[in-house]
């Protein structure tokens, strides 16, 4: 019932196309021009429409393998006659009911289109945009484009897989590849396979079917050959040389060489003609092998039994194995160089210096590196290693910390601080402070105390230490040299005993914090006073006469030096003391020679450790000094102090005596004229008397011996004063305060002041016994009254004496003190009356 498409027709045939219709069985009716009907009951079955349900791939391009699968791909008919991928016919492989296997056809253009199958019963079955014909893949570059057996061809370019997801053949010049050792769209990675010399083509065939060919894109070249082997006895490390002809193998260069299986330790050169390794490390003996040389584009090249490891050299002790930058390292055993010269060496992997060598021992130096273990490797003139494995341990390396002080000058003492500073071993030989040696003072693994060297010929900054293992802990920017002290005066620049030397100059603390001892000639002198410009010390030795040097020290041990700067003069000598023994006030005379002690005067003394009161005369050979108050009878230096500080003494010279004592004044008040009577031991201090001082006024001595004196109180002030006892010598015993001297008594009025022989005169004053307790005599113009009528301190009544003078003079009252009360002028006296006649 389904209306066909009459594609021709005859009396006998005709050819229709059937249309669409549902599985159903009916019959098949002609209708002719005429409308005559011709039917064949039930002579038409309509089958089940054939369905394409999938394309795999779908895409793809020239030769991709395709698979269509559906259902009813045969539309009622035998088989699949055409299969169309965008309308381009494809080359059918197998086909069935459910499938069909096709390849791609080449394509004039790329894109989406219809997959189309076409049975022998004309029927046809479509799947709308089923296949994409992707652009065709392109073989950019062949690298390398040439070689043999085992090169690594890359083959670049894009889409190479077609599709697909891997290559799954290649060929270089029709013929197959030994290996694919990786595919992508963009990169092919080939192993050659064994083949005579020949070019073609390079062909990449993916597992979709797709290929993609490089035209003439591969020339196979005549495999390399390896005719000599020089040496082909050898061991670890030992240069050998491979010559031959294309040994590159078409590469460019060989990248890996094994002998007798053994990797070489590194191929030194390489040319299609030479090879040049180092040979690898084979433990034991062996019989010969193959020699395998690989290009870097995989090529190989080999020949069979043509080399032999040795036995090789062995290491049996290294010592010390272990250490840092610098340590020395003996490394003992046999065969050492390999049969010749050790010319290099490594220790953990840095390289070390050879020191010294012969057949059992090479001594070597290390190098710089961090903290670890390696292997202790010596190297042959002909290329020979031997090898200790991990035989030596690089310490942590030494390090400085700090430097105290950070800079200073000669003979400054620098504390140098840090850890592992003797080096990982032994001790510490030699320190430089800016390139310049200095001396060790003390030292462990930890900290090294040295003293700077001179400045001249300094470099740089850093602190270096080296160990009597050879190793050196360095610091950089830890010493910087100033400029050294420098002494410009020395006043005065000689002297002896006790001078005072004034040093000025530069920097005299040599960058320290203070100047803590000074040598003059070699002699100690005591310091009085210290600062970076000035310092002032006092000699303390009788030194012999010399010239020397000045030093000065630092606290942080630098010296500041004047080169014979000081000279001790001979030292002055006393010979003679008179007297040898005294008191205080004693006049001592020192004789002797060059007591001024090369000064220009003397200043100053002691005797028996008591300073002098003072120097009455000097000169170099003779000094006249007054001796101090002492409290002890001792026997003692006498010592002579110059303007410079020299000092001269004389031990055990003179002797303080018991000094005397005023044990009474009686009375112990009065006035002038008062007579007193000074009791007390060894009141002539030593010597001979030779006068008594109210005050600071001389008396009248009356009499005197060691125990007691007299004498007469001169006129003073009122008030208390001393008592000095002054002898010969110059010894002086004072009692202090022991005389109060009372206000003056004196005249007030005299009744009559005038008159002669047998006047009666009343005198009248105050404290006219000046401070007796009576009255002893009264004098009128030197007179001595001799009728007194009565008397007190201030009323005297007596009768005048005669005289043989007339006109004024004095009245001198006297008591029984033998104090004085005198008034000058107060008494005149008159012509005397004459009797001429009687009357009767």
């Amino acid at each position: 019932g389904i209306e066909a498409t009459i594609v021709r027709a005859s009396n006998y045939e005709v050819f229709v196309r059937a249309g669409n219709g549902t599985a159903s069985q009916g019959d098949v009716r002609l209708v002719s021009e005429t409308g005559a009907t011709v039917t064949l009951s039930n002579g038409w079955s309509y089958v089940e429409l054939g369905q394409i349900n999938s394309v795999t791939p779908n895409s793809g391009q020239f030769g991709t393998q395709v698979l269509i699968q559906g259902v009813n791909l045969f539309a009622g008919g035998y088989e699949i006659v055409s299969v169309y991928l965008k309308d381009i016919k494809a080359k059918i492989l197998q086909q069935n009911e459910t499938h069909v296997e096709v390849v791609a056809n080449a394509a004039f253009s790329i894109g989406v289109g219809d997959v189309k199958i076409v049975t022998d019963t004309n029927a046809y079955i479509v799947k709308p945009d089923g296949f994409t014909y992707l652009a065709s893949g392109d073989i950019n570059t062949i690298q390398p484009s040439s070689g043999h057996d085992g090169t690594v061809v890359s083959i670049l370019g894009n889409r190479l897989l077609g599709g697909g997801s891997f290559a799954s053949a290649v060929s270089l010049a029709g013929v197959p590849v030994k290996e694919i050792v990786e595919s992508s769209d963009t990169l092919i990675q080939v192993i050659a396979n064994k083949s005579s010399r020949k070019s073609g083509d390079v062909q990449v065939v993916s597992d979709s079917g797709s290929s993609v060919i490089y035209t003439n894109g591969w020339e196979y070249v005549e495999e390399g050959v390896i005719q000599t082997v020089s040496p082909n006895i050898a061991q670890t490390g030992m240069r050998v040389t491979i010559n031959g002809t294309g040994l590159l193998g078409g590469g460019a260069s060989i990248v890996n060489v094994t002998l007798v299986g053994v990797p070489v330790l590194s191929v030194l050169s390489s040319s299609d003609f030479s090879v040049v390794v180092r040979a690898g490390r084979f433990i034991s003996n062996t019989t010969f092998g193959r020699v395998l040389l690989t290009a870097n584009t995989g090529a190989i090249i080999s020949k069979a039994l043509a080399f032999q490891y040795i036995q090789e050299g062995n290491i049996s002790s290294i010592e010390p194995a272990f250490g840092q930058a610098g340590t020395y390292v003996t490394i003992s055993g046999k065969r050492l160089g390999g049969g010749s010269q050790v010319v290099g060496a490594t220790l953990a992997g840095v390289d070390a210096t050879v020191e010294f060598q012969n057949e059992s021992h090479v001594v070597v130096r290390a190098g710089n590196t961090s903290a670890g273990i390696g292997h202790v490797v010596l190297v042959g003139e002909n290329g020979a290693l031997v090898t200790h494995e991990n035989g030596f341990e690089y310490r942590v390396r030494g390090q400085i910390a700090s430097t105290h002080p950070s800079s200073g000058q000669l003979n400054t003492l620098v504390t140098i601080t840090g850890s592992g500073l003797s080096g990982a071993g032994g001790s510490i030989a030699k320190v430089t402070l800016s390139e310049v040696e200095a001396t060790i003072v003390n030292q462990n693994d930890t900290f090294v105390v040295v003293r700077a060297g001179p400045s001249v010929n300094a470099s740089g900054y850093s602190v270096v230490l080296f160990s009597s293992s050879g190793a050196i802990v360095e610091g950089h920017d830890k010493f910087m040299y100033k400029p050294e002290g420098n002494i410009t005066s020395v006043i005065p620049a000689k002297g002896q005993m006790g001078t005072l030397v004034t040093i000025g100059g530069e920097a005299l603390r040599g960058y320290g914090d203070n100047v803590v001892r000074v040598l003059l000639a070699n002699e100690d002198a005591a310091i009085e006073y210290e600062s970076d410009i000035k310092v002032v010390v006092k000699v303390f030795t009788n030194a012999s006469a010399r010239t020397g040097d000045i030093v000065l020290y630092s606290n942080t041990g630098a010296t500041v030096t004047s080169i014979n700067a000081w000279e001790f003069l001979q030292i002055g000598k006393i010979f003679e003391i008179q007297p040898t023994s005294g008191q205080y006030g004693t006049r001592v005379t020192i004789n002797g020679t060059r007591l001024r002690g090369g000064g220009f005067r003397v200043v100053n003394g002691s005797l028996a450790g008591v300073p002098v009161v003072d120097v009455l005369y000097e000169t170099d050979s003779s000094v006249t000094v007054v001796a101090g108050r002492s409290d002890a009878t001792t026997l003692g230096e006498a010592r002579l102090v110059s303007d410079t500080g020299a000092t001269i003494v004389l031990n055990e010279s003179w002797r303080y005596l018991q000094e005397g004592n005023i044990s009474s004044v009686i009375p112990s008040s009065g006035q002038v004229g008062t007579r007193v009577t000074i009791s007390g031991t060894g009141l002539f201090g030593g010597g001979s008397f030779s006068n008594v001082f109210i005050g600071d006024v001389s008396a009248s001595v009356i009499t005197s011996n060691m125990s007691v004196i007299i004498a007469d109180i001169p006129v003073s002030s009122p008030g208390l004063h001393d008592i000095k006892l002054v002898s010969r010598t110059g010894a002086i015993i004072t009692k202090e305060n022991a005389f109060l001297y009372n206000k003056d008594g004196n005249i007030t009025v005299v009744t009559p002041a005038r008159g002669q022989f047998g006047t009666y005169v009343k005198i009248h004053g105050n404290n006219m016994f000046g401070g007796g307790s009576a009255l002893k005599q009264i004098y009128f113009n030197g007179e001595q009254a001799t009728h007194i009528l009565s008397s007190s301190p201030s009323v005297i009544h007596v009768r005048i004496p005669p005289s043989s003078q007339v006109g004024p003079g004095d009245i001198t009252i006297v008591s029984d003190t033998h104090a004085i009360v005198q008034l000058v002028g107060g008494w005149t006296y008159t012509i005397p009356s004459n009797i001429t006649h009687i009357c009767d």
